[in-house]
């Protein structure tokens, strides 16, 4: 019996070899390293819709491994449909055809052999997606705002207020971020914030970061992001976080283009009303080509600008002199053109490889002409003497930069992969000021005699280099590891030469003891690692980032030097918890720093207002600060609410310092590292679709903040709130109508405080030619209440500034798309970000 048993089971095992054995060739084949077997085979065939049987173009074909899911080669459906793959080796594999009006197609297990192989697959049929109007994402439809798990991401396109205006224009509509009179950009209240084009720092973000995102018209921008607390793997300069501008880069297939024309009519000035007449220009045009091999972009703009400002300061003394009162009256009227072109290529040199090179330059050219009232009022408020002082500024700044980056992807899902870019983007600016001065009597009539004169000649630039390596690999069960290296190179050289007019002479005479040469050089290498995980309801990212900073500040003139080199450590870490489908908490960490900039640093001193002087501080320290999160975020169909609560501990707080010389009655501005500061705060957000007819986007912002000045006994804590409301209105015939509006209330500075400032702005849209043109019309601060407002309160003096700048401006814009459209709409994944003509920008996750 037993041995009956053992006859059978050695048939059984002999039969099941012999069958499972494959041919004496084939094993030989298997034996041999896919790359060394021939590549003879070809693949061909055409890809057609399963209904009209028309040709489907530009759909993705893939080719894959059977065994292992290696994608091995690629490519896309000529406009007949058609397709062919050559050189392929001997194996057997998958094949996955991808269309985005059509679902998937698979066909599998193809074999080629040396008895096969050219495979004729034929007509592939494809079956149209479904879009029905709960699954279609339309273009120009997408949310105002959408969360990802560390940014809150704005898609500008929804800003009508906007049209026909530049960076700062925009910014000054995203929830958590205010912008000032002058341009200056805080997030949260905090002016420390990192801002960045492209995922990228730039010399388009140098010193005079104001007037340079002023060159960016709002045309070109896809969308800001916003990251409050970012990971160890972006720098942590930008103590209160990032704002990455992403401007746009059109994805689709074939030749597309947009051009927008925009015309601004004079706004109200200090003493005179709005005039209808065009004075302003903003025109952008940008084009874009694309198909199996290349895609190819390029953006330009022209902008011709006229600009009104004035400002009045009032400074009274506490203390025995020769005047109790200083009072400045300035007004300026400034007229400039500026123009920024953008282009690039990506090179698809296969399914795993892409080549990308973008390129940047930008040119601004500005006269301004500013006249000022300088008073000097005696104890009974009677004026002593007086003089004016006119300023004729000609400057030209522009920027240019240059990015090559590299990205490998190691697996089919493309979350396996190595991104590499250098990068060198060099910031120029040149001013020369002429000042005339001119002494009054006490009727306000010219003093005959000797006059003073003065010029300024003020050259600065900015090189910046950066390499980059970031690696991501995929672990399991839902996990993460990404490491990476950056080094940054920066060197500034600015240089200042003052010459008066000498009444003997007749001649210019170099003031000596005011020109100077600062050299600045910074090198900061980096190194850092993250590793995350998502269970159920539960994830988690953990992550540290190492640097070492060396920075060398150089004053040529009088040939001193200062040094200072520091090793820094930024961990992070982020837990997010998923109460239910629609609700989710985040907790968050990140340590980061603010290095102080050369204006901050730089000891000579500025003269530009003799009365009012300016120097930096070379031994200045960067801030540390180590910034905590918590979030609610409740989203449910087209209403998302966020609630955070913020906490932010400062470290050697850098401030801004004001004395006054009893002696000459000149006051003197610097910066002082202090003893440490904290923050904290609650944000709200909501966004959604009230009705079909009506969106509603608020937000408010409530803080407190307090300096503890240590030795310098300069303390002071207070409380700072501000908020934004912006409604749109769609109405009949693809009218739409926005009003926004902001508000800033008063918040506390280390010697006094910041006055409450809002706006108001209206907008109305057409749509036109099947959507693919508009024209709006949009007025900016329509009750005329933008403006900057400071007080000083100090033992020995008392001081307020007022600045304004032209408000009421009316703005007509006309914008057209043109090329393929089929694309606009499209099914949106689950997890997936909202789409769009442009969903491809320079978003952080491609180029950090």
């Amino acid at each position: 019996m037993n041995q009956r048993i053992l006859f059978f089971l050695f048939l059984s095992l002999a039969c099941s070899s012999l069958f499972a054995q494959p041919p004496g060739g084939d094993r030989q084949r298997e034996n041999i390293p896919y790359a060394q077997r021939p590549a003879i085979g070809t693949l061909s065939g055409i890809v057609v819709d399963s209904v009209s049987q028309k040709p489907v173009p530009y759909a993705s074909v893939v080719l894959s491994l059977m065994r292992g899911d290696s994608i091995v080669a690629g490519a896309l459906t000529d406009e007949k449909g058609r397709f062919s793959l050559t050189e392929v080796r001997i194996s057997a594999y998958n094949l996955r055809i991808q269309s985005m009006a059509h679902n998937d197609k698979f066909i599998n297990r193809i074999f080629v052999s040396p008895k096969e192989p050219v495979k004729d697959l034929g007509s592939i049929q494809l079956e149209a997606k479904d879009f029905s109007v709960a699954e279609v994402e339309i273009v120009g439809e997408k949310k105002f705002m959408e969360m990802a798990i560390d940014r809150k991401i704005y898609n500008v396109d929804q800003l009508l207020t906007t049209e026909g205006g530049v960076a700062t224009d925009i910014l000054q509509n995203i929830p958590s971020v205010e912008v000032d009179i002058d341009g200056n950009i805080s997030l949260r209240g905090s002016g420390n914030v990192n801002i960045l084009i492209d995922g990228r720092p730039s010399g388009l973000t140098g010193a005079d970061r104001s007037a340079v995102l002023e060159q960016i018209p709002a045309s070109s921008i896809e969308r800001i992001e916003v990251i409050t607390n970012p990971s160890a793997k972006y720098d942590p300069d930008g103590m209160s976080g990032i704002i990455n501008v992403v401007l746009k880069r059109n994805r689709r297939l074939g030749l597309n283009g947009n051009v927008s024309l925009s015309a601004s009519t004079q706004g109200t000035r200090e003493h005179s009303p709005a005039f209808l007449e065009p004075n302003k220009f903003n025109n952008s045009l940008g084009l874009n080509f694309r198909n199996a091999k290349i895609n190819a972009f390029v953006n330009g703009s022209y902008r011709i600008d006229e600009r009104f400002g004035y400002g009045t300061s009032y400074r009274e003394n506490h203390f025995g002199s020769s005047f109790a009162a200083l009072s400045q009256d300035e007004n300026s009227l400034r007229n400039g053109t500026s123009g920024l072109v953008r282009g690039g290529m990506d090179f698809y040199l296969n399914p795993k490889n892409t080549l990308s090179f973008t390129g940047t330059y930008s040119d601004r050219m500005q006269q301004e002409e500013e006249n000022g009232l300088f008073k000097f009022l005696n104890t009974e408020g009677q004026q002593d003497s007086s003089y004016v002082r006119k300023t004729d500024e000609q400057s030209q700044r522009g920027s240019y930069d240059g990015s090559l980056m590299y990205e490998r992807k190691f697996n089919t899902d493309g979350d396996h992969k190595l991104l590499a870019s250098i990068n060198y983007s060099r910031g120029f600016s040149d001013s020369d000021n002429f000042f005339f001065s001119t002494y009054l009597d006490e009727a306000g009539n010219a003093i005959s005699g000797p006059r003073n004169r003065q010029n300024n000649f003020t050259d600065r630039s900015n090189d910046l280099y950066t390499l980059q390596l970031d690696y991501e690999k995929p672990l399991k069960n839902k996990g993460k590891l990404e490491a990476g290296y950056k080094s940054i190179i920066r060197n500034v050289d600015d240089s200042f030469i003052s010459e008066s007019f000498d009444q003997f002479s007749d001649v210019f005479v170099l003031d000596t003891f005011l020109n100077n040469n600062f050299l600045y050089k910074e090198r900061i290498h980096a190194i850092y690692g993250i590793v995350g995980q998502q269970f159920k309801r539960l994830g988690y990212q953990l992550g540290l980032r190492a640097e070492q900073t060396f920075t060398t500040s150089q004053l040529v003139t009088t040939n001193e030097e200062f040094v200072n080199n520091y090793p820094s450590l930024f961990p992070s870490a982020f837990l997010s918890y998923k109460l239910t489908e629609s609700q989710q908490l985040q907790l968050n960490y990140s340590r980061r720093i603010n290095r102080p900039n050369t204006r901050n640093l730089n000891p000579f001193t500025n003269f530009q207002d003799p009365l009012n002087l300016r120097y930096g501080n070379p031994f200045l320290l960067p801030e540390y600060v180590d910034a905590y999160e918590l979030s609610y975020v409740f989203t449910q169909k087209r209403q998302t609410v966020t609630a955070s609560t913020y906490y932010r501990v400062i470290h050697d707080v850098i401030q801004r310092f004001k004395t006054l010389d009893t002696l000459t009655n000149v006051g003197t501005t610097t910066y002082q590292n202090l003893g440490s500061g904290t923050s904290y705060g609650v944000e709200l957000i909501y966004i959604g679709q009230v009705t079909k007819w009506f969106n509603l986007n608020v937000s408010g912002n409530f803080y407190r903040s307090l300096i503890d000045g240590g030795e310098t006994e300069l303390n002071v804590s207070g409380y700072g709130y501000g908020g934004r409301f912006m409604g749109t209105f769609r109405l009949p015939k693809d009218f739409n109508i926005q009003l926004s509006s902001f508000y800033r209330g008063p918040a506390p500075t280390l010697q006094g405080r910041m006055y409450a400032f809002n706006s108001v702005n209206l907008a109305l849209q057409k749509r036109l030619l099947d959507n693919k043109a508009t024209i709006s019309l949009n007025v900016q601060d329509i009750f005329n209440t933008r403006q900057f407002r400071l007080e000083i309160d100090d033992p020995l003096f008392s001081q307020e500034f007022l600045r304004k700048r032209e408000s009421r401006m009316a703005t007509v814009t006309f914008s057209y798309r043109f090329g393929k459209q089929q694309f606009e709409a499209r099914k949106r994944g689950r997890g997936e970000r909202g789409g769009g003509d442009d969903d491809d920008g320079g978003g952080m996750d491609e180029d950090f």
